[in-house]
């Protein structure tokens, strides 16, 4: 089978989708499919996760930086996406999130193939893009399928688009191990994710600012990069707790943190799956995370995996109480990682979903 995946970013991009699109696609290869990632990237972009030598990456160019109008870089792009389509002649066509599928849904017109759209960001998301909303349900009617991450996510869209939706899991590519306690001089929690609004970090500073008096031999590391950058540097140096709080930026070797943390913190207001929950929870880690925040509720389960904190107004001293609970606690830290461990092992079997996907595939090819 030929499978053409398409994404609008992948070159360079630590994100979560581009990490189950290169799972996806490098197992897909390896049982013998023929792979293709389409991109809109510069030619030169090369992807941030481990992508399977045989994947064939088309990145295609198309001097956006000359195409001021979105209007005319929306039709110049659904063009080009036709006719590299043509070119390659796959057998069904996946397109990323809705930022490449609904172009994706108009360069198919007229063509005897057909588009799966991967949505990977929950209903909320959508709130105040309305004309997005209104784009992907005008697509419905030339997608033969949505892949959506959970049955709670599915329910929160319109009918349009949930009555093509099917659940499929993200596939968790960890290394697992089960922690031992031992004795140090430092404990770490740890948070990783996008420096953005709704990852809301400035939170988990404020929650940690609050306990640093007490927990001196506690420091806080969040992994990963974005726009909010100055801004949490700024918020950590008027705390005063730089001693303690760390933002090395984005890893390739994400798993050196998971393995020297102690506990794993997710802010997040809303997430679609909390990838890296599972990934934390593979690595043994007890998680804290916010009980309104979709994707991680069917992860985390309260007060044996971790902590479902209930939304207040004040988020941030629930956030801290919950943290100090597990910082006080080595024996919980240990139960709730042990319990984790053995429950994302079965929840989030790669070789399933990836079973599960190419099931998927062959069912919608014309």
């Amino acid at each position: 089978m030929k499978i053409l995946f398409a994404i609008k970013k992948f070159g360079g991009i630590a994100g979560g989708a581009e990490k189950v699109l290169s799972i996806v696609s490098s197992k897909l290869a390896k049982r013998g499919h023929e792979v293709i990632i389409l991109t809109f990237d510069e030619k030169n972009k090369k992807p941030f996760y481990y992508l399977d030598e045989t994947v064939q990456l088309i990145n295609i160019d198309i001097c956006n930086k000359f195409l001021s109008n979105k209007y005319l870089q929306f039709f110049r792009r659904t063009l080009a996406l036709r006719k590299k389509i043509l070119e390659v002649k796959p057998d069904v066509v996946v397109g990323f999130m809705h930022s490449i599928y609904i172009l994706l849904s108009l360069s198919l017109i007229g063509l005897k193939i057909n588009l799966i759209a991967s949505e990977h960001i929950v209903p909320q998301y959508y709130k105040n893009r309305k004309f997005e909303y209104l784009l992907i349900n005008i697509s419905t009617f030339f997608i033969k399928k949505f892949t959506v991450l959970s049955d709670d996510i599915k329910k929160n869209f319109s009918f349009l688009i949930r009555r093509k939706m099917i659940v499929l899991n993200n596939p968790i590519e960890s290394k697992f191990f089960l922690k031992s306690p031992k004795l140090k001089s430092k404990y770490t929690i740890l948070s990783v994710g996008r420096l953005t609004e709704k990852k809301d970090h400035q939170t988990l500073i404020k929650a940690f600012s609050t306990l640093i008096d007490k927990y001196k031999n506690w420091n806080l590391l969040i992994v990963g990069e974005g726009h909010l950058r100055p801004y949490l540097e700024n918020l950590i140096k008027d705390l005063n707790i730089g001693k303690n709080v760390f933002l090395p930026g984005v890893s390739s070797n994400i798993y050196k943190y998971y393995e020297s943390a102690d506990i794993f913190v997710i802010p997040s207001r809303f997430e679609s799956f909390g990838l890296v929950v599972g990934e934390a929870m593979s690595s043994s880690l007890p998680i804290i995370g916010f009980k309104d925040c979709p994707g991680i509720t069917k992860l985390i389960i309260n007060n044996r995996t971790g902590f479902l904190v209930e939304c207040r107004d004040n988020r941030v001293i629930p956030l801290a109480q919950a943290i100090k609970k597990l910082m006080d606690d080595e024996k919980m830290r240990f139960k709730f990682g042990k319990l984790g461990y053995e429950r994302i092992k079965t929840y989030s079997s790669t070789d399933n979903i990836i079973v599960a996907w190419e099931n998927l595939l062959f069912e919608n090819i014309n």
